[in-house]
């Protein structure tokens, strides 16, 4: 398993697909960023990783740490997370749950998606009602 390098300019699904691989092949994936930019693309493609994941019945963890990388002769810090499978997620679903659904995944994600579409949070209309989505 080598280091998955994600930069600023990575695409999060793109870099979510790459952690969901990695892990289901060897249940533990290691990502390596440099910078804001970096970091914050790294830490949107684990949680998007968990969402890809969890509809495969695993559960995983981070755990982040720093370590020294070498680039062009210059020593930098990096931000290390590793991410790897906790257990299992139960998959009895109740009659009528089928995998994917939104049940399923409230269910598996532990909480409600109320307000949410295709990952983007809804907004209210002047009247009140929710909206389309962001």
């Amino acid at each position: 398993m080598g280091v998955l390098k994600v930069s600023a300019h990575s695409k999060c699904t793109a870099v979510a697909g790459a952690i969901a691989g990695v892990i289901r092949d060897c249940g533990r994936a290691e990502v390596q960023a440099i910078g804001a930019g970096a970091v914050n693309q790294a830490a949107k493609a684990v949680a998007i990783a968990r969402s890809y994941l969890a509809l495969d019945g695993l559960d995983v963890v981070l755990i982040p740490s720093f370590t020294e990388v070498s680039i062009a002769d210059q020593v930098r810090t990096a931000l290390k997370l590793v991410v790897e499978c906790r257990q299992p997620i139960e998959f009895s679903s109740p009659a009528g749950e089928r995998r994917g659904s939104r049940q399923f995944l409230e269910r598996v994600m532990g909480g409600s998606l109320e307000g949410q579409v295709h990952g983007a949070a809804r907004i209210a209309s002047p009247n009140g009602e929710k909206g389309a989505g962001v």
